[in-house]
């Protein structure tokens, strides 16, 4: 919890306020008791019929009155400091994780399942808020408000008040008692919560397939599963507090009663007065709160500090540039990209290489293919070349520049990256299209648009360029949404531009028109280009074609030449698409 505490030590002066506000509210609540038993004691001593308006009996009435109308005021204004920084705390943590999010290598987000990062986001930081503001003014009363009136009562009957002892320690030995089991069945419910989480976002996000599946029956399970374990451990913890609590109130009725029985005796012997033994009464009341809050304050505690540590979890987890040495900035004019006896593995597949002593160079201006079998390693060399994972040092180079030594943001701001899945946000056209470039031009856009064939089907949507297109553009096409990613990676006019296989959903009427856009557009722009297919259509115009088999580079070579060759992975894909083309033209004759 150091960082509650650095917190609180960054606002000290707030927090300085706070404490003196609750001294005075602590303070009128401790002195109230005194006055009700001198009113009593001056009762008792006075014929009611002689009390004057200047008595003390109507001097210590209006004291009573005034510790009460403080304890009103200096609550409100208090409090609502509290809050304001709690939401302050809550909001800085949540940024915080959010900022962490974004500077978190991409293997961090395949180790992690989302509903637990949302949780950690949502339901931990509002965990710890609530301490900030119940649990530390609980705190703050138990130490102010208990040990205030254990002085008080010791100095005004020291016998009396050693037979409060007992019953205190008896609380002490609950709240530890209580404490351990808690802390295991927060962090339990934590977890689970996080679980939920996962469960909900995974279903409502593949609902389709769901439905296709008619596999409603199986998620609905999983999720009565999982939340009947949630409620078992709440169940759980709610049958330990539920014990916990009435167990304080006994105590504290038990209290009561020995003190009245006992204090009556000292009375009728005239040890002490009664309004002694009233004040003591209302005492062990104000104590009441006190040794309450000791469970309030156990459990609110550990559910904070579970969730705090939760949260610390991920902002102490390295970022993804956290393990480079050399930091460099040069100016890139991206001439040359040249791999050199690369060899990766995945993290969780040491034993199996993804990549085998690859070796590829790629000039400025050059339009280069990579197709293969599926699995062979073709997204992996992209993943690797914008450090989405990290390659071994001394493999890729920009420039004669190794990419593990250069800023990740300023070697990811060369490329203009499509890839596979077409991501689009839910957002208007416009937002999405300028999504890389935000201060994009219209003129721009629309040439984008053009190039990428998705023009005339945005100006057919309801609102053209400011229609919202829905999470993740549920609203679009397959072919839609490769077409306007595409749009998007052009409008940043990058150095390099990739697009992995991301003209798949498309016809080849219109495939045919976006290659013939893009040659265009590459040659006036003198961009680079790596595209990754399986289509020779998408394949043939390029300047050169790599082969990627297994992990190794099989084939480079010009389209036409390797078609040539009458061998090898591309000339037998290029027989069969070729052959699989003229019989559809037979059969539609």
């Amino acid at each position: 919890m150091k960082h509650i505490w650095f917190f609180i030590k960054e606002n000290s002066k707030w927090y300085l306020l706070i404490a003196f506000l609750l001294l005075i509210v602590n303070g009128a609540q401790l002195v109230m008791p005194l006055f009700i038993g001198n009113i009593i004691d001056y009762i008792s001593i006075d014929n009611p019929s002689t009390i004057t308006t200047f008595s003390p009996i109507w001097i210590n009435a209006m004291y009573f009155a005034i510790a009460a109308f403080s304890i009103v005021i200096f609550r409100v204004i208090y409090i609502n400091i509290m809050r304001k920084f709690a939401i302050h705390f809550e909001h800085t943590k949540r940024k915080q994780l959010f900022e962490k999010y974004l500077s978190l290598p991409d293997s961090f987000f395949f180790d992690n399942e989302i509903g637990d990062l949302m949780a950690r986001a949502n339901n931990d930081t509002i965990s710890v808020r609530r301490f900030l503001v119940m649990g530390l003014l609980s705190l703050y009363d138990i130490f102010i408000l208990g040990v205030g009136a254990l002085v008080i009562m010791l100095v005004k009957a020291p016998t009396l008040t050693l037979w409060i002892v007992l019953p205190l320690a008896i609380l002490i030995f609950l709240a530890q008692f209580v404490s351990k089991r808690m802390h295991k069945l927060f962090k339990a419910i934590q977890e689970t919560f996080a679980d939920i989480t996962t469960r909900v976002r995974e279903t409502l996000v593949g609902m389709n397939v769901i439905r296709t599946f008619c596999r409603e029956t199986y998620y609905m399970k999983r999720f009565v599963d999982v939340c009947s374990s949630y409620l078992r451990i709440n169940v759980n913890l709610g049958k330990l507090m539920g014990l916990f609590h009435p167990a304080i109130a006994m105590v504290i009725s038990l209290t009561i009663i020995v003190i009245t029985v006992i204090g009556g005796y000292q009375v009728m012997h005239g040890l002490i007065t009664l309004g002694t033994l009233v004040e003591f009464t209302q005492y062990i009341q104000l104590l009441a709160w006190p040794m309450m809050a000791v469970g309030f304050v156990v459990n609110m505690y550990q559910r904070a500090s579970i969730s705090l540590a939760r949260i610390q979890e991920i902002l102490t987890t390295p970022s993804a540039d956290a393990s480079q040495r050399i930091l460099l900035k040069p100016a890139l004019s991206m001439d040359t990209i040249s791999i050199q006896n690369l060899t990766y593995s995945y993290p969780l597949q040491n034993k199996e290489h993804a990549i085998q002593n690859l070796s590829l160079q790629l000039h400025k201006g050059e339009s280069i293919g990579i197709t293969g079998p599926t699995g062979s390693g073709k997204t992996t060399i992209l993943s690797l070349l914008l450090r989405i994972w990290d390659p071994p040092e001394n493999t890729i180079f920009v420039d004669d520049y190794d990419i593990t030594h250069l800023d990740l943001k300023m070697l990811r701001r060369q490329f203009a990256y499509v890839p596979q899945v077409s991501f689009l946000f839910s957002n208007t056209v416009w937002e999405n299209l300028r999504f890389g470039k935000p201060d994009a031009s219209e003129d721009e856009i629309m040439e984008a648009a053009r190039i990428a064939r998705v023009l005339e089907d945005v100006k057919m949507l309801d609102h053209g360029f400011d229609t919202i297109i829905g999470e993740r553009g549920v609203t679009l096409s397959g072919g839609q949404k490769q077409r306007l990613a595409l749009a998007r990676a052009l409008v940043t006019q990058r150095p390099f531009l990739i697009l992995d296989d991301s003209l798949s959903a498309v016809d080849p009427e219109t495939e045919e028109i976006i290659i013939n856009n893009l040659k265009a557009h590459l040659k006036k722009t003198n961009q680079t280009c790596i595209i990754i297919s399986h289509r020779i259509t998408t394949l043939h115009w390029l300047d050169k074609i790599a082969v990627i088999e297994k992990g190794k580079l099989t084939e480079f070579d010009t389209p036409s030449r390797l078609i040539e060759s009458e061998k090898g992975y591309f000339y037998r894909l290029y027989h069969y698409q070729y052959l699989e083309g003229l019989e559809g033209l037979q059969n539609g004759n």
